[in-house]
């Protein structure tokens, strides 16, 4: 890499995240120009690859939070453009956005993880608030199998509630 690169830190989009990733990525763009003066902030839209190609990248810095960029779409897009960038690849990214596939490489690495029970919508509703309570009991916390942050996590009190 050359004595001043040129860093991309790229943020928002279009997830129900993307205010977050861009008070972030500012964040993070403000403490890198500490070192790099040759870094810029980018939003993710449809010319993020104009605009990479334009500030002639050294590394992208994803500053992204859910879709697409946690699940390893922007990675993906960042390797075929061929722009080196930091954090987790395509595969570990798509792995870890998964939750229910996360916890199932935690268990075979025989790492501890909570109980939990994945339902489906084709399941219905009440038939899956009835599974989830038998086999967890009556104290639980639903959360999106692929939502990133702690969008769409829940306490519920009641069985309406959990439903």
């Amino acid at each position: 890499m050359r004595e001043n690169p040129n860093i991309v830190v790229v943020c928002g989009g279009s997830s129900a995240e993307a205010e977050v990733s861009r008070v972030s990525g500012r964040c993070v763009a403000d403490a890198l120009r500490f070192n790099f003066p040759n870094t810029v902030l980018l939003e993710l839209d449809g010319s993020i690859a104009e605009g990479l190609r334009l500030h002639r990248v050294d590394a992208v810095f994803p500053v992204l939070h859910g879709p697409p960029g946690e699940d390893g779409s922007f990675q993906g897009l960042l390797e075929i453009l061929g722009y080196p960038y930091v954090g987790s690849g395509v595969r570990a990214s798509a792995c870890a956005m998964d939750k229910s596939l996360a916890k199932e490489l935690f268990r075979r690495a025989g790492l501890p993880v909570a109980r939990d029970v994945l339902t489906r919508r084709s399941e219905g509703i009440e038939s899956a608030a009835r599974r989830a309570e038998a086999e967890l009991g009556a104290s639980l916390v639903v959360k999106p199998a692929t939502q990133g942050s702690a969008l769409g996590v829940a306490f519920p009190e009641t069985r309406k509630q959990l439903e």
